[in-house]
């Protein structure tokens, strides 16, 4: 699950101060660090258009078709620990998320 009260960022950019973040940071207080497994190829292989907390997760959607390595149609997320696929993903780009935790709505323009 997200960490409360945390702050992330995520677009196109895969280095934060000289660190391998691949598209997407959480703010310590002093730090953005990586969200993922932390090996090469973890995070996400293309860019992030949008982010949501729900239902105790925290959403990604964009231009991905991977998160930390494993297949992620365009949606994933974050449990707390891991990223994963969501519903079969989608089959195009996702620029917006909005939505309640029962009715999620992806947005593709």
């Amino acid at each position: 699950m997200p960490t409360r009260g945390s702050t992330y960022a995520a677009a196109s950019f895969t280095l934060s101060g000289g660190t391998a973040v691949n598209r997407i940071v959480r703010w310590t207080g002093s730090v953005w660090e990586p969200m993922g497994d932390g090996v090469p190829g973890g995070g996400f292989n293309n860019t992030v258009f949008a982010l949501r907390s729900s239902g105790g997760y925290l959403y990604a959607a964009g231009a991905f078709t991977s998160a930390d390595g494993q297949n992620a149609d365009h949606i994933a997320r974050w449990d707390g620990s891991a990223w994963e696929q969501v519903h079969g993903g989608a089959d195009a780009d996702v620029f917006a998320l909005y939505g309640s935790y029962h009715d999620a709505v992806l947005r593709r323009m």
